[in-house]
């Protein structure tokens, strides 16, 4: 993921505020869900969680991007994946 935050960025907890705000979108480029929550641990890692019936079956790209104050990382390529059930 793109972050030009310093050669440090999640190094030694250089960036304990840093965040990711994720983007998901449906078929179409529908946008559905954009959720911003924090990371760990020391900046590397990004999740985002959605509920049970929160999406329905089908073909869905996501991309996140990290925040950190009033700096943003560019956003990542789109990545797909699937709701089977």
């Amino acid at each position: 993921m793109p972050a030009a935050f310093g050669k440090d960025a999640g190094r030694n907890g250089s960036h304990p505020f840093l965040k990711a705000a994720f983007g998901v979108a449906g078929p179409g480029g529908t946008g559905l869900v954009i959720r911003t929550g924090k990371t760990w641990p020391n900046s590397m890692v990004f999740n985002l969680a959605l509920g049970a019936g929160e999406l329905k079956p089908g073909g869905y790209r996501f991309r996140p991007r990290a925040l950190g104050g009033d700096q943003a990382s560019d956003r990542t390529p789109w990545c797909g994946f699937t709701v089977t059930r």
